[in-house]
């Protein structure tokens, strides 16, 4: 089961705009018009439904004749592991510059030194 119609109850012989949200009518309707002539076109859009906010990939392909197919992927975990491991690099980045001990990271088969901390280079 698709996990853009199971997340806006769309069900076969249903119409889009009766399921989703306006804005993303709008950016479905915009992805067909960038999609005719160009073959192919993606398109990473949020949504919100009942408040929560959702994240969807959209592929929208035109066939040899001319019907455009869109392919639409529930992208919202990946988008939420992403925003983590952003929040924790900005964490340790922070703790690894405020150490008041000098802090190196080193390439231990050249021996290189890739980073290090303030307080390593004020020593």
């Amino acid at each position: 089961e698709c996990g853009f119609c199971s997340s806006f109850d769309l069900k076969v012989g249903s119409h889009i705009v009766d399921a989703i949200p306006v804005e993303g009518v709008r950016i479905i309707e915009d992805g067909i018009r960038q999609c005719v002539g160009n073959g192919v076109f993606i398109k990473e859009i949020a949504l919100t439904k009942d408040g929560e906010q959702m994240f969807f990939e959209f592929r929208f392909a035109e066939s040899a004749d001319e019907t455009i197919i869109i392919l639409a992927r529930n992208i919202t975990s990946r988008k939420r592991n992403e925003e983590a491991v952003r929040y924790n690099e900005l964490k340790f980045r922070e703790l690894f510059e405020q150490m008041p001990l000098g802090v190196t990271f080193n390439d231990f088969e050249t021996g290189r030194f890739i980073d290090c901390n303030r307080s390593c280079s004020t020593s």
